[in-house]
C-alpha cells in the first residue's frame, strides 16, 4: 500500500496537469476566436476599403467633364 504522502503528491501532480490541460484547451478556444474575429474585421476593413475606393473612381469619373469635339464647319 502506497503511503498517504505518496497519494497526496499523486494528486496534487494530477491535478496540476489536469489545470494546465484545461488551461491550454482554453487558451487554444480563445486564441483561435480571436484570431477567427480580426480575421473578420480585417475582412470587413478590406470590402469597405474596395467599396469605397469604387465610389470615389465613379466620383471621379463623373466630375469630369468630356472633351468636346470642336464641330468643321
Amino acid at each position: 500500500m502506497t503511503p498517504l504522502s505518496t497519494k497526496i503528491l499523486n494528486g496534487v501532480h494530477y491535478s496540476i496537469v489536469t489545470g494546465l490541460v484545461g488551461l491550454s484547451i482554453w487558451g487554444t478556444y480563445f486564441g483561435v476566436t480571436n484570431f477567427r474575429r480580426i480575421v473578420n474585421e480585417a475582412k470587413e476593413h478590406e470590402r469597405k476599403m474596395i467599396e469605397q475606393r469604387k465610389e470615389t473612381q465613379n466620383r471621379d469619373t463623373t466630375l469630369i467633364p468630356e472633351k468636346v469635339q470642336p464641330k468643321n464647319v
